[in-house]
C-alpha cells in the first residue's frame, strides 16, 4: 500500500480507507502490517492515548469539547489504530459528525469568519461531500511528538516531552502543602496544579493504602492549565463508609469538582497516645503522562512511580498545639546542637507539653523509622495552621544546655517533596 509523506516533518503515513486497515489488523495474527507492529488503542484507553497535538494543539481546533475535556470529540473512540514503529496514530470519525465538527454550530470556523464567510465555506464543504455517505469513516492521522523545522510552520505546533511533575497545594495556600486541618465539615480541598505550558494528555492519582482502592482519572488537562480542587476528609474511612470517589470509567473531570477521594488511614499524632489526637493519612501513587503514553510503563509498579502523602488533621488540634524555637542544621545531628540558624517548630500536643522548647523537645517519640502505611512520629510544621513543612534536617533546642536533638524528613517511600514532615528519631545526648 502506498504511503503518504508529510510534507512538513517527513512522517511516513499508510495510505488507505480506514475499513481496509482495521481489517488488515484484524486478519493479523502478528498484529504486523508493512512489516510494522500496529494495535487497536484499547476504547477506555482511547481519548488518554489521542496526541496532544489533537487533544490541545493545533488540530484541537476540529474536534470541539476534545480541548476543554467535555466530549470525545464524536471520534469512534472503539476503532483507533496505533502504528507503533512510525508512532502514527489512525483517529477513525464518520463523515457526519466530521463534517459537524468542521462547519458546525459549535466549530472553529463558525467563530474564526464572519457570519457571510461561515456560511459560504460551510455550504460548499456540505456540496463537496455531497455525494459520501454519512456513515463513512474519514481517517484522521496524527504523529506522537510532532516536530517540524519548516519556515512555512510555525515551531509553537511543535510537541515536546511532558513534565512529569505538579505541585500539591491546600486550597488557599500560595506554596506546596501537604496537609491541612479540616473544618467542622471534616473536608479539606487539596490543589493539584500542573505546569503550564506543558505536553501532558492525562494523568491519574491512585489511593490504595486501605483495603479499598480508587482511582482517580483523567483524560483531560485543562487548557487554561487551572488546578483541580480534590477533597480529603478528616476522618478515617472503612469498608462500610462511602465516599470515595472512583473516576475510573469516566474520562471527563471538571477541574474544580471537589470531589471526595480516595480512602485514608486514622493515626495517633505522635504515634501512641490516642489523647494526643489523631489525623487522616492519605498515601498515593501518581502518574503523568503524555504522547505515546510517555512518562511510565503499564504495570502496578511503575505506572505509579511517585509516591506521595497527604494528612487532615480533625479540627481540634487548634485547641492544643505547641511550638518551640531549635537550632537547625540541613545534614549534621552534631552541628545543629550549636547552630545559630534558629527554626520555630508547631505541632500538636494533647499531651500537654509546655511551650518550653525542652518540653516540647521531649514530647516527640523515639522511633526510628517512619513506615509509609504506619506514620509513627510527630508532623512538623513552620506554621500555625499546619499547612507547611518544617524544613528536613536536624534540630536542637535551643541553648547550649541541650545537647539531644531529632531527625526530620519525610516518610520512607515517599518521593521527595510531595509529603509532610515527621520527626523520625529522637536521641538524647
Amino acid at each position: 500500500m502506498a504511503d503518504f509523506k508529510d510534507k512538513y516533518s517527513g512522517k511516513q503515513y499508510r495510505f488507505e480507507k480506514f475499513s481496509s486497515l482495521s481489517a488488515s489488523l484484524a486478519a493479523a495474527s502478528d498484529n504486523i502490517i508493512d512489516g510494522r507492529i500496529h494495535e487497536f488503542i484499547s476504547p477506555k484507553d482511547a481519548i488518554a492515548k489521542i496526541p496532544y497535538r489533537v487533544k490541545q494543539g493545533d488540530q484541537a481546533k476540529f474536534f470541539p469539547g476534545l480541548n476543554e475535556g467535555k466530549s470525545d470529540g464524536r471520534i469512534e473512540t472503539g476503532s483507533i489504530i496505533r502504528d507503533t514503529v512510525r508512532k502514527i496514530v489512525y483517529v477513525p470519525i464518520k463523515k457526519k459528525n466530521y463534517q459537524e465538527n468542521l462547519i458546525g454550530v459549535d466549530s472553529h470556523i463558525s467563530s474564526a469568519f464572519s457570519s457571510s464567510a461561515y456560511l459560504a465555506i460551510s455550504a460548499a464543504f456540505a456540496e463537496k461531500f455531497s455525494d459520501v455517505g454519512d456513515d463513512v469513516l474519514f481517517t484522521f492521522g496524527v504523529e506522537d511528538f510532532y516536530t517540524t523545522t519548516s519556515s512555512l510552520k510555525s515551531p509553537a505546533i511543535n510537541v515536546g516531552e511532558l513534565i512529569a511533575s505538579f505541585n500539591i497545594l491546600e486550597s488557599g495556600s500560595n506554596t506546596a502543602s501537604f496537609s491541612a486541618v479540616h473544618s467542622e465539615s471534616l473536608n479539606r480541598d487539596f490543589e493539584f496544579d500542573f505546569p503550564v505550558s506543558n505536553f501532558i494528555t492525562h494523568w491519574a492519582l491512585r489511593f490504595d493504602n486501605t483495603a479499598k482502592p480508587s482511582i482517580f482519572y483523567s483524560s483531560s488537562v485543562n487548557p487554561e492549565n487551572l488546578p483541580f480542587l480534590a477533597r480529603f476528609e478528616g476522618k478515617q474511612n472503612t469498608s462500610t463508609e462511602t465516599g470515595s470517589f472512583n473516576l475510573t470509567d469516566n474520562q471527563f473531570l471538571d477541574p474544580g469538582s471537589g470531589s471526595v477521594i480516595g480512602h485514608g488511614v486514622s493515626h495517633n499524632v505522635n504515634g501512641t497516645d490516642a489523647s494526643d489526637g489523631s489525623f487522616t493519612h492519605y498515601t498515593f501513587k501518581s502518574r503523568v503522562a503524555g504522547d505515546a503514553d510517555s512518562g511510565s510503563l503499564y504495570n502496578i509498579v511503575t505506572q505509579f512511580p511517585g509516591l506521595g502523602q497527604i494528612i487532615v488533621y480533625r479540627h481540634v488540634i487548634m485547641d492544643n498545639f505547641n511550638s518551640g524555637s531549635f537550632s537547625y542544621h540541613p545534614t549534621s545531628r552534631n552541628a545543629s546542637t550549636g547552630s545559630t540558624d534558629y527554626k520555630t517548630l508547631y505541632f500538636y500536643s494533647g499531651s500537654g507539653g509546655s511551650s518550653e522548647a525542652n518540653s516540647d523537645f521531649k514530647f516527640f517519640v523515639t522511633s526510628s523509622v517512619v513506615s509509609i502505611n504506619n506514620p509513627n512520629s510527630t508532623p512538623l510544621h513552620t506554621d500555625s495552621t499546619f499547612r507547611h513543612n518544617a524544613d528536613a534536617g536536624f534540630y536542637s533546642p535551643s541553648g547550649s544546655q541541650y545537647s539531644s536533638s531529632i531527625y526530620v524528613q519525610t516518610a520512607s517511600g515517599v518521593s521527595s517533596g510531595l509529603g509532610p514532615i515527621f520527626a523520625q528519631q529522637y536521641q538524647a545526648g
